[in-house]
């Protein structure tokens, strides 16, 4: 590949009552990916409280967005309590679909 990583974002509506809808409106997830072995190396995302984005990133970090990505959407289903639960796991999905078309176009 040309680059070794490339970062790809996914984004989700987030329910009102979630305090990031007021300032950004929408959930932004974004994941720096090593396009050659799969695994995400770096993660952001549009909450605010800074414990909410460490424990997002958790659940990506180091892991494999295509061999991984039935664990990582049921470790966030499990650990996830919060509203925006639902919105990570969407913008997840979204970010995994491109990852695989990237990776179709790129091979």
């Amino acid at each position: 590949m040309k680059y070794r990583t490339a970062y790809f974002c996914g984004y989700a509506k987030l329910p009102q009552s979630v305090s990031a809808n007021n300032v950004y409106g929408i959930l932004t997830l974004g994941l720096l990916i090593d396009v050659e072995t799969g695994i995400i190396e770096k993660v952001s995302c549009t909450l605010l409280a800074s414990l909410a984005i460490e424990i997002v990133s958790s659940y990506f970090t180091n892991r494999h967005i295509v061999d991984d990505y039935e664990k990582i959407i049921d470790e966030i289903t499990f650990r996830h309590q919060g509203l925006a639960q639902k919105s990570i796991v969407k913008a997840f999905g979204e970010i995994h679909r491109k990852y695989i078309e990237f990776i179709k176009e790129h091979s």
